[in-house]
């Protein structure tokens, strides 16, 4: 859950998650659809998917229990070397480095590398750098203090450098050159994407979700359909063999512009309505219809939760 997303958020959905999977075993049961759901407010949610395959995995090639080495680690899915150091040595005190960005930031700094061009090192260089720090014992405490001073003290924009407990070995502070360590890349061109989401609703407020594939941020989610640019409304609904005579259709909210990875997006909502329960109107195949009080969730993001719940108040002003 840390990977991309900030400990405050985090906090507010841990305890809930490991009550619902308060084991391996259980969440290996568990389907792509209760673990997503599970996920929502997270964001990244391929990290849900990726944590239930490892579950699998765990259960099936290592008998529910998490392995504890480096490289049986790393062959779960998405867990990398970082991360199988991470989990070695903070739940096990095992001595094992780790790099993750503030670890990466204070080592940048304190031996001068990976600033301007002459000072770069490969990656497998700067590995042995952190396996160098990593102490034999109490590895635990030095995992967790490293990526606390790396995010509390040796920070990535004004450091505190005149207060720094390591003042006094850090090459770059000596040489009057922190602002270079670590060098950073020039962030990509934000891309402006408009989107048109069709929010199709029944007479109950349920709306029509269809899953999407294996790529992609919102990979296995389920999702409102997309109305392709130079196609009409009706050939949507034509295509998902939905009735059109029955259908209303508005204009729905303007949502955005807001950042995802490289893309300023926009969307354009249409609602379709239709005062027909879900029944009658009929489920075309590929989707299902949601409503917020599912016995049996559905794994959807929280940016289309609240496009449906816009959506049905603008429906029924309109």
């Amino acid at each position: 859950m840390l990977q991309q997303t900030q400990a405050a958020m985090v906090s507010k959905h841990f305890n809930r998650f490991i009550e619902k999977f308060p084991d391996v075993q259980k969440l290996a049961r568990a389907s792509e659809d209760e673990v997503l759901n599970a996920w929502l407010g997270l964001g990244y949610y391929r990290r849900a998917l990726r944590l239930r395959e490892a579950a699998v995995q765990i259960v099936s090639q290592f008998g529910g229990e998490l392995p504890m080495t480096v490289p049986s680690l790393c062959s779960l899915p998405g867990i990398g070397r970082s991360t199988a150091g991470a989990i070695l040595s903070s739940a096990y005190n095992v001595p094992a480095p780790i790099l993750d960005a503030n670890v990466r930031r204070v080592l940048a700094r304190f031996h001068a590398v990976n600033g301007p061009k002459e000072t770069r090192i490969p990656d497998s260089k700067l590995w042995t750098l952190a396996e160098s720090h990593t102490p034999s014992t109490d590895s635990g405490c030095y995992t967790q203090a490293i990526m606390d001073f790396g995010s509390k003290q040796c920070i990535r924009s004004n450091p505190q450098c005149k207060t720094c407990p390591l003042g006094e070995k850090c090459r770059a502070y000596a040489s009057h050159t922190v602002h270079l360590f670590p060098s950073t890349t020039k962030p990509n061109r934000l891309l402006n994407i408009t989107k048109r989401p069709l929010v199709i609703l029944d007479s109950e407020g349920a709306c029509l979700l269809r899953q999407l594939g294996n790529r992609g941020t919102y990979a296995r989610l389920w999702e409102t359909p997309e109305v392709p640019a130079g196609n009409d409304i009706e050939g949507i609904l034509e295509e998902l063999q939905l009735p059109l005579d029955s259908a209303i259709v508005s204009k729905g909210d303007r949502i955005g512009p807001y950042t995802i990875s490289n893309q300023r997006v926009t969307e354009e909502v249409t609602v379709v309505r239709y005062y027909l329960h879900a029944s009658v109107i009929g489920t075309p195949q590929g989707t299902a219809w949601y409503k917020s009080d599912m016995h049996t969730p559905l794994g959807i993001s929280v940016k289309t939760q609240k496009r449906i719940e816009l959506s049905r108040n603008t429906g029924l002003q309109k």
